[in-house]
């Protein structure tokens, strides 16, 4: 999110959601998590995340909305 807002910029999270859709385990092998920010407004903006076991298949998704303080 960071990325996406001017130098001095800062944010605090308004709201956060988790889903956990599969278990994973801690003998599992490697989980692979991306995260993305889709779009940073002037007072909020909006990212996700998606975790995958190593077989690929979609373990958790989460998404936010963080609040954007601008200098």
């Amino acid at each position: 999110m960071q990325t996406l807002l001017p130098a001095g910029a800062g944010y605090a999270s308004i709201e956060i959601k988790v889903s956990f859709l599969r278990p994973l385990r801690a003998n599992a092998g490697e989980i692979e998590v991306r995260g993305q920010a889709l779009k940073a407004g002037r007072r909020v903006a909006f990212a996700e995340a998606r975790a995958r076991d190593q077989s690929g298949e979609l373990a958790g998704r989460a998404t936010t909305s963080p609040a954007i303080n601008r200098p």
